[in-house]
């Protein structure tokens, strides 16, 4: 994973990508690695519907969604962040705090 972030620090997450894929195959089952890959493949632009499916599906079955939200909010991992956003909308409704924040993230990568 260090090796990834040094070339996407570098401007190439392709490469990072491509590492993190290599691993992949050897830990195939591996959650984690999986959501790096997801974004790196959203920073590269190559990320696919199986890939923002995944990152669904993993985000529903953590408990403490706070940090991660935070996490790539810092790191500028905008449609991430947004699929956190939803799923913490979905466990609370009601909490309009929440709403505007996924809103505003919504309308910077400018989806409904």
């Amino acid at each position: 994973m260090m090796f990834a972030e040094f070339y996407a620090a570098d401007g190439d997450p392709a490469t990072g990508l491509a590492l993190l894929r290599k691993a992949m195959a050897i830990a195939p089952d591996v959650d984690g690695l999986r959501m790096n890959v997801v974004r790196f493949a959203l920073r590269a632009g190559v990320a696919t519907g199986d890939d923002l499916a995944f990152a669904e599906r993993y985000v529903a079955s953590q408990v403490h969604l706070v940090g991660s939200a935070v996490e790539y909010l810092r790191q500028g991992d905008l449609a991430l962040a947004l699929i956190v956003l939803d799923e913490m909308v979905r466990r609370d409704p009601d909490n309009a705090e929440l709403r505007d924040q996924r809103q505003s993230i919504a309308q910077k990568l400018q989806r409904p």
